[in-house]
């Protein structure tokens, strides 16, 4: 069974860790990837798990449980972090530099699978979570992706890219390696 959220869910702030967390129960927190200094100062503050942050979430879920291919702590954790870009990560500005043009303009949409060559030739999948005409942020959704010589994102980063940068869509049937992790 699939983790659903509930009433008693809440996010908050740990300062001594310096992450964005959740109380899923009494006994169970989860810290997020993001540090304080990435995020907008409401996050700072506890708050519910809103009504948004459930469709979400099962939006997210769903999308990426059609894969069948993540574990389900994995699966659980990409979604929770995922939520949580979305509602409290700073914008950023596009750093679309780091990747080949795509062989053509895609339309691009949240809540997607995508994947992102970088200039160093390295394919990336990412999940989509804001889009507009032009360019999306996206979260990482690899291990790891070497972006140049000297920069590395890791699972769960976001960068924004400009929209002509997307090669295209992850297929289920594409991903039979996707998600292995070491």
């Amino acid at each position: 069974m699939f983790m659903q959220p509930n009433q008693g869910w809440r996010w908050y702030f740990d300062k001594e860790a310096d992450r964005l967390c959740i109380t899923l129960d009494d006994d169970l927190h989860f810290k997020t990837h993001y540090k304080g200094k990435q995020l907008c100062p409401i996050a700072h503050q506890s708050q519910a798990f809103s009504t948004e942050d459930c469709k979400n979430y099962n939006l997210i879920a769903e999308m990426l449980l059609g894969y069948k291919l993540l574990p389900r702590p994995l699966l659980v954790q990409t979604v929770l972090n995922a939520v949580a870009a979305k509602r409290f990560l700073l914008p950023v500005m596009p750093k679309s530099w780091f990747f080949a043009p795509g062989s053509s303009q895609v339309a691009v949409c949240e809540d997607l699978l995508i994947e992102l060559s970088t200039v160093a030739g390295q394919l990336g999948q990412f999940i989509v979570l804001e889009s507009n005409e032009q360019a999306s942020l996206c979260m990482l959704v690899d291990e790891t992706l070497r972006l140049n010589d000297t920069k590395t994102m890791a699972m769960f980063d976001v960068i924004k890219v400009m929209n002509d940068r997307v090669i295209g869509f992850v297929s289920a049937s594409d991903t039979d390696e996707f998600f292995k992790l070491a």
